[in-house]
């Protein structure tokens, strides 16, 4: 009995510690702003993966390769 009530009592608390994601709301206005707030978080998404592979190209020792 002591087993089952343990049990179920786990199960509620790890149901319990669900979270729910962030909703992000664009902003209200118009089309432009809009346009220009997401080419903005896109730029600053795509300098942080840039960031991020230059760090690993670093960190294994990697020669620096440029593309064209």
């Amino acid at each position: 009995m002591k087993r089952i009530i343990i049990s179920l009592s786990l199960v509620f608390l790890l149901a319990a510690c669900h979270n729910d994601p962030p909703v992000v709301t664009p902003p209200a206005s118009s089309d432009n702003e809009l346009d220009e707030h997401l080419i903005n978080a896109n730029r600053t998404i795509s300098l942080a993966e840039e960031h991020t592979i230059d760090e690993y190209v670093k960190r294994h020792e990697w020669e620096d390769v440029v593309t064209v």
